[in-house]
């Protein structure tokens, strides 16, 4: 797929529309474009090199490497880098007789260009001045000896801020196509972390490992296994796991880049190691990787991998993955509601026995014989809390028991939970389990405690 969407980028190079503007001739209206062909791409054969000013690429194996230190470009980069050229536009074509002694005025500098080689043959586009009246500005393309010249235009979106009167002559998107020309190699590398595993998953979509050990000041050591979807310590106390987060970690992994990539390593440079992580694949080969804060005098997340000759810079949004916790990968819900459910509540020495009734409208219904109406709004407050993930679990700790902590006793499919209300968490002990489930948030005093909040006087 990628082969063939840089092939529809490379004839694009090739066929400009043209938008006539001829002294003595309207200008054609967007419907009315024609296409001038400069080159017929059969005429070429394949592209085996692309250069700029500061960067060149050759390919080998279908892929694209930078002459400079052979290392992997990024196709997507890359075919962005040719997309863009596929929106120049041309306005009009320069006789021989109206480009005589002038080359120099339009072309001052030779050092904007792009250069295509190709089997057959080499392509180079010259970006020359730009028009101070408009967006346009000169164009030079090259094919061995023989050069044709134009008035051309970047057809793209405009994405800078400009004044509305200025529209006509602002220059972001010429200021963009000289950046292009400028752009070093480094730009372009693939800084994937797993080149291999990403390309071969189509994208880091397939699962790609057998399991993740992570090791970190933060945290303790704990293992994933993804082909069964646990970790190792398990989840305790009846707890599940959350099995979407696997599948998540799983890609997230195969799709792991850097913002900037660092080579050859210099070990020495390398300083205050935070963690490591070893990641088994499912032919079993293993990939230590190591992170560490500092990298010389730069300060940030710096990854290394004893599959690489390279020191990763991540963003701080993808280091998050070596700053997980085994309980991040469990169900930390107090309970669940998936149909009716009865179940009793006690507050001091009285219980009142209910049922929920979960359909399109949340409700909650008496099962004894007398009492007061339940008020929905507040059991549906504290079942919101309670079937929400928690912050974290823990045994059962007895000083949780606070003879001045509000407190809840539900009866639930015989399973006791005691809800405690603290001043800034909330916690649900399952007592049968041996566990409790604590729950932070700024939200807590918006979950009835007493009584009388759960029930309407008559």
């Amino acid at each position: 797929m990628k082969s063939r969407y840089l092939l529809i980028l490379l004839i694009g190079l090739t066929v400009f529309t043209y938008y006539f503007e001829e002294l003595g001739q309207a200008k054609k209206e967007l419907a009315g474009q024609d296409s001038i062909t400069l080159f017929k791409p059969q005429e070429l054969g394949k592209l085996l090199k692309i250069s700029t000013r500061n960067a060149s690429f050759y390919k080998k194996k279908g892929n694209f490497y930078s002459v400079s230190d052979d290392r992997l470009i990024d196709i997507k980069k890359l075919n962005n880098f040719l997309e863009l050229l596929t929106k120049i536009k041309i306005k009009r074509k320069f006789s021989a007789a109206e480009i005589v002694g002038k080359e120099g005025e339009f072309f001052p500098h030779k050092n904007d260009f792009f250069k295509f080689g190709f089997e057959k043959d080499e392509l180079v586009f010259f970006l020359g001045k730009k028009l101070d009246f408009d967006t346009s500005f000169y164009m030079q393309v090259k094919r061995g000896g023989k050069s044709e010249y134009f008035v051309a235009f970047d057809s793209s979106a405009l994405e800078e801020a400009y004044k509305k009167s200025d529209r006509h002559k602002a220059a972001g998107k010429y200021r963009r196509l000289k950046t292009l020309a400028y752009l070093k190699d480094s730009f372009y590398l693939d800084t994937h972390v797993f080149k291999k595993k990403y390309y071969q998953s189509v994208e880091g979509q397939r699962l790609n490992w057998h399991s993740f050990e992570l090791a970190t000041r933060r945290n303790k050591k704990f293992a994933v296994d993804f082909s069964r979807q646990a970790t190792y310590p398990k989840a305790v106390g009846g707890l599940g796991y959350k099995k979407e987060i696997f599948k998540q970690l799983a890609t997230k992994l195969t799709q792991l880049k850097s913002k900037e990539i660092y080579f050859p390593i210099k070990h020495e440079n390398l300083k205050k190691k935070i963690g490591e992580v070893v990641l088994t694949d499912l032919m079993g080969q293993k990939f230590e990787l190591k992170l560490y804060r500092q990298y010389g005098s730069l300060d940030g997340y710096f990854l290394t991998s004893n599959t690489e000759e390279s020191v990763f810079d991540l963003g701080k949004e993808d280091v998050q993955i070596f700053f997980l916790n085994h309980q991040d990968f469990w169900d930390l819900k107090a309970i669940k509601i998936e149909k009716d459910r009865k179940f009793a509540i006690t507050f001091k020495d009285k219980t009142h026995q209910l049922e929920i009734i979960n359909g399109k409208k949340f409700g909650i219904i008496r099962n004894d014989i007398a009492g007061k109406e339940p008020r929905h709004s507040a059991f549906l407050q504290l079942f919101r809390f309670l079937t929400n993930q928690a912050d974290r679990v823990a045994s059962i700790d007895p000083v949780s028991q606070l003879k001045n902590a509000s407190q809840i006793l539900l009866d639930w499919q015989q399973n006791p939970i005691r809800v405690i209300f603290k001043e800034n968490e909330i916690i649900a002990q399952n007592l049968k389990e041996g566990i409790q489930l604590h729950y932070k948030s700024d939200k807590i005093s918006t979950v009835p405690m007493a009584e009388e909040h759960y029930f309407i006087s008559p």
